[in-house]
């Protein structure tokens, strides 16, 4: 079976391909010598210039990052093996019980004040009404509030038990 062959570039893994593509594409002036290349049978990523025959000398020396180590073509990084691990512990989690009354506490004492601040605002603006009208108005306005008030910590109480 031929030599098969990867190669980085722009942060881009490619391949599989063979040896005389990938030389195809270093001789077109795509693949620099530093950019990154590995085949079976090699333990670490290598600058391309490092690959006997495989760049001109006429292309652009650059500097040649360091390699990169713990990657094989076609498996996942250790980075990224961990970064899915850690997604899903963080995701799996459920708040603790006694967090979950803290904030259903939280959110009555929330409720508990919109109702008294409320209560306090209906008063003084029910005294400065000029008309049954108004009055009436005010009254289904702070009605609305108590009870929207009243439906959030509810809601809250109830996703907090799911």
């Amino acid at each position: 079976m031929p030599e098969e062959w990867h190669y980085i570039k722009d942060g881009q893994s490619h391949g599989p391909i063979s040896l005389q593509e990938l030389k195809d594409i270093a001789a077109s002036g795509e693949l620099q010598p530093a950019d990154l290349v590995w085949t079976e049978g090699q333990n670490e990523w290598k600058p391309a210039q490092s690959i006997e025959g495989l760049v001109s000398g006429n292309q652009t020396n650059e500097q040649v990052p360091p390699p990169i180590t713990g990657y094989t073509p076609g498996t996942p990084s250790a980075v990224a093996q961990q970064s899915v691990e850690m997604a899903r512990r963080v995701l799996s989690r459920t708040p603790s019980d006694s967090t979950k009354r803290t904030i259903q506490q939280v959110a009555w004492i929330l409720c508990g004040i919109v109702i008294v601040l409320g209560s306090c605002l209906f008063v003084l603006m029910e005294g400065s009404a000029e008309s049954a009208i108004q009055q009436g108005a005010i009254g289904a306005l702070f009605s609305t509030v108590f009870i929207a008030a009243y439906v959030l910590a509810r809601a809250i109480e109830k996703f907090t038990n799911l």
